[in-house]
């Protein structure tokens, strides 16, 4: 396991849908993990990660969020992407959602952990090394 300071490597604005809310008002807990969602995959694509490939992809295997703030509608919001740690097979990413104008204002924060498989055999599989160099450095 390749453990480093956090390497950012992405950020992307996040959409903020009337829908997005719950009865209270607020923006609903569930929301958070399509938040986590589209900017991974916004990640993905730039670092040039097939969503449809048949042979070898991710995986996610564990994804939690910390709510630190309420979040209610209007805002805007930015989302982003650290590399924490990566391994032979796995990777592990922080996820934060952030306001976009204030950016010491986190709504929420969580781990996302991916496992590189191979989609045949739906066993894990080493990561090429150009794989971990594309995912290790920033996007914009």
């Amino acid at each position: 396991m390749n453990e480093t300071p956090p390497i950012f490597v992405f950020e992307g604005p996040t959409v903020l849908r009337w829908g997005d809310l719950d009865a209270y008002g607020h923006v609903n807990n569930v929301r958070f993990f399509d938040y986590f969602q589209e900017t991974r995959v916004n990640w993905l694509t730039r670092a040039h990660v097939r969503m449809d490939a048949k042979d070898y992809g991710f995986v996610v295997v564990h994804i939690s969020c910390d709510f630190a703030k309420e979040l209610n509608y209007p805002c805007d919001l930015v989302s982003t992407i650290e590399v924490l740690k990566w391994g032979r097979s796995s990777i592990t990413l922080r996820q934060r959602v952030l306001d976009q104008h204030s950016r010491d204002v986190v709504y929420g924060e969580g781990n996302t952990v991916m496992v590189w498989r191979d989609h045949q055999s739906g066993r894990s599989h080493p990561m090429p090394e150009s794989l971990i160099e594309r995912l290790t450095r920033p996007w914009d």
